[in-house]
């Protein structure tokens, strides 16, 4: 069959070399995807032969009707159909393509003393950048005494509130343990601590555990 040339009102829109449903091949000079389909009697994936990266039938990116990760052929670095990364609905860990390696984590310890039921605040810690994060308590005193503690934040470092999705505090009997969590995002935490007597003299281990 002889070339034939398909016009419309702006112009030309494709020179057909082989104008049969299953071979058409159509040079467009807009390659957008509502301009791809050129007066096309048959526009499944199959028949639909742009100028693409892949013309396999299975990779056309020319407004399918299927865009299961098989069909998708995005710039990606691994363009095998279980690596897609182009917004693709199954998300599962073998459709996914991260570097994620093991998560960075954080593990600070702390060991204080308090002779007073007034609080004072253990080191500070950076909440940014940490999806998870805690402080764990433990009395360790060598006498019956109670511990106080609770977690307090703070937008700057200097001007601090208690966390005010806690209560107001929790005691820990002598080599008891327990865990506060920030309730509420802020750029810095800190657990406070105090002896629940200023007759009572506690001895008190912090940890400040998190991960990226």
């Amino acid at each position: 069959m002889n070339a034939v040339k398909v016009y419309s009102d702006t112009g030309l829109l494709a020179t057909v070399a082989n104008s049969t449903a299953a071979s058409l091949v159509a040079t467009v000079s807009n390659t957008t995807a509502a301009c791809l389909l050129s007066v096309v009697s048959n526009t499944t994936a199959s028949c639909l032969l742009s100028t693409v990266a892949n013309t396999t039938a299975a990779c056309l990116l020319s407004v399918v009707s299927n865009t299961t990760a098989s069909c998708l052929l995005s710039t990606v670095a691994n363009t095998t159909a279980a690596c897609l990364l182009s917004l693709v609905s199954q998300t599962t860990a073998s459709c996914l393509l991260m570097t994620n390696g093991a998560r960075t984590t954080v593990n600070q310890t702390q060991a204080v003393t308090s002779a007073s039921s007034t609080f004072a605040r253990g080191t500070s810690q950076t909440l940014y950048g940490h999806s998870s994060n805690s402080f764990i308590v433990m009395n360790t005193s060598a006498t019956a005494t109670t511990s106080r503690a609770k977690v307090q934040l703070s937008p700057d470092g200097t001007n601090w509130l208690d966390d005010p999705t806690g209560t107001t505090y929790v005691t820990i009997a002598q080599n008891g343990l327990t865990i506060l969590t920030p309730g509420k995002l802020a750029q810095y935490a800190a657990l406070a601590y105090a002896t629940d007597s200023d007759t009572n003299t506690v001895a008190i281990s912090i940890w400040y555990q998190a991960h990226v």
